[in-house]
């Protein structure tokens, strides 16, 4: 958002010092650049959205987000939260259609340092990825991404402290059961969201 900011600063900029010189065809040929120079931003900014993700390889999680590729250990992670997704940047809700009813995919983040669990009982509307990663936990060294079934055996084996938002455990029990089976996990209870 930032460099779509400057981006539009730079256009109006320019049309007014053109304007003020009075140079109709310097505003015309500099409007055609700026037109090819916003499509390329654009299409970087829409290469970015597709290539964020991560895989899993030797033990590792190697995680791409905003053109950087970092590499952790997974033995590192001591805990997970697993909320309702809300991807702040993108102001994007990922829903599925599941018993019934649309509902939130569930958004795991994985901790590489001891948090404050003591945060996430407060009372809220909605546990969701935005208060997660960019308010409670904001300074904390973290990994977060949509779940995919190339993480259960990763959290089947997992021996950390694991909180889940109430609404997701409600809206994927089966799988929850599934993954953590007779293991200790906390419920943190929310209000839900609005689908």
């Amino acid at each position: 958002m930032r460099g779509l900011a400057i981006y539009c600063g730079l256009i109006l900029g320019i049309i007014v010092i053109l304007k003020l010189t009075g140079d109709r065809y310097g505003i015309v040929s500099i409007l055609v650049l700026l037109e090819y120079v916003g499509i390329a931003f654009l299409l970087v900014y829409g290469i970015g959205f597709f290539i964020d993700g991560y895989y899993i390889q030797d033990e590792k999680i190697v995680y791409y987000h905003n053109f950087k590729r970092r590499k952790k250990d997974l033995s590192e992670v001591k805990s997970v939260i697993i909320s309702n997704i809300y991807l702040y940047r993108r102001n994007l809700r990922v829903n599925i259609y599941k018993n019934g009813k649309f509902v939130h995919c569930p958004w795991i983040t994985l901790f590489f340092e001891e948090i404050d669990a003591g945060l996430l009982v407060k009372d809220r509307k909605e546990l969701n990825t935005l208060k997660v990663e960019h308010q409670l936990y904001k300074n904390c060294s973290k990994y977060g991404f949509i779940y995919k079934n190339n993480m259960d055996k990763f959290l089947m084996n997992f021996t950390g402290e694991v909180y889940i938002a109430k609404t997701v455990y409600l809206n994927f029990e089966e799988e929850m059961k599934k993954l953590f089976g007779a293991k200790v996990i906390y419920i943190i209870s929310d209000m839900g969201g609005e689908n």
